[in-house]
């Protein structure tokens, strides 16, 4: 028996030492297999991670304020409010796989939200008082537009959120509307945080790249995956965020149209977006395989990424009259040509040294 395990291990060695010597690696599958690794490792998991920890936490801080109200309780909603925006502006562009699954992004945030459903979905609610919004298994199972971000946004900040908390039947309400909401967002948050934790889920589709893998053949169709959903964020924030609120010039501006703008997070989340963006982009090591004639992007893209969120950071009034007043336009205009400026970086001419195809973005002919 022994005799008959030591000879299959040895054929087993000649037999993988045979094929290392007949099957040399690709260089370029390699690379692009480690963009994927990095970029999972070192950006998405931990990224979804800590929006299951800021949605849990505005969960927590959200029951003890329905429960006890305060004025510094109140102020902490607002702050994990705050979190949970920054922790969302983070993945809200990785548009593939868990978050896409289950409807989970329009949960999470229904939005653009071009026909007002939500509004008037919410109001709805608020005046009907449906019991089953409080609920956040039955509000699993009602319109998106009734759940996410949108949701908490009008009801933290919207017509009549003076009354949050407030003992009366319609504050009381309100109140475990928002917490329904937000026990939701944290049941979401968790899911995708196990999925993409979970080493035999969707993470093993991307990193095992095969002839038989029903998503990614190669591990080029998988770093592709990445890099579309960096410059989908960038087309997010560009021209969803920014262009359709700015209009063609001051008296068509729509700053209604920008997200979350009762609440003021708009131009935090944009910040948010791009620092994210950034992030991911490096922390996939992109650049690394850079050759010598492609170097110059190296210092071009952080150059071009301190632009845009030198120019975002400098809006220093509210959301609806930053998109009127011109000297803050003009900061807002010159962002949106920093980042098409680092779409065609990301895009055409990185994309070209690396050969990437030509970038896909679900907003195409939206």
């Amino acid at each position: 028996m022994m005799k008959s395990f030591a000879i299959a291990c040895v054929l087993a060695f000649l037999t993988s030492s045979s094929l290392a010597q007949t099957l040399e690696p690709n260089p370029e599958d390699s690379f692009m297999s480690d963009i994927v690794d990095r970029a999972i490792d070192d950006y998405i998991r931990p990224s979804f991670a800590r929006l299951a920890v800021t949605t849990q936490d505005l969960q927590d801080t959200l029951s003890d304020y329905c429960e006890q109200p305060s004025e510094s309780g109140l102020l902490s909603v607002h702050a994990r409010f705050g979190d949970v925006v920054e922790a969302w502006s983070a993945v809200e562009f990785l548009r593939f796989g868990p978050l896409i699954d289950d409807n989970r992004l329009e949960r999470l945030y229904f939005w653009p939200d071009r026909r007002g459903l939500g509004l008037k979905r919410i109001t709805q609610a608020l005046r009907e008082q449906e019991e089953d919004v409080a609920s956040a298994q039955a509000l699993a199972e009602k319109s998106v537009a009734v759940q996410g971000l949108g949701a908490l946004d009008y009801l933290l900040y919207g017509t009549g959120s003076e009354e949050l908390g407030d003992s009366t039947p319609t504050g009381r309400f309100r109140c475990g509307f928002a917490l329904g909401v937000a026990t939701n967002m944290a049941a979401i948050s968790a899911e995708l945080r196990d999925d993409w934790a979970n080493s035999d889920g969707y993470s093993a589709l991307m990193k095992n790249a095969a002839d038989d893998n029903p998503v990614y053949r190669t591990s080029l169709e998988a770093a592709s995956e990445i890099r579309d959903a960096i410059l989908e964020g960038l087309d997010i924030a560009s021209d969803l965020k920014l262009k359709s609120a700015l209009g063609e010039d001051a008296s068509s501006a729509a700053p209604k149209r920008s997200p979350l703008w009762r609440s003021g997070q708009t131009f935090a989340a944009l910040l948010a977006n791009v620092d994210a963006i950034q992030k991911l982009l490096e922390a996939a090591g992109f650049t690394e395989g850079l050759p010598d004639e492609g170097q110059y992007l190296v210092n071009a893209l952080p150059f071009e990424f301190s632009n845009v969120k030198r120019a975002i950071g400098a809006v220093d009034l509210p959301v609806e009259a930053a998109f009127t007043d011109p000297h803050m336009r003009g900061k807002l205009i010159y962002a949106t040509i920093a980042i098409d400026s680092l779409r065609d970086m990301i895009g055409e001419q990185m994309g070209a040294y690396l050969g990437f195809q030509a970038g896909f973005s679900s907003l195409d002919g939206d």
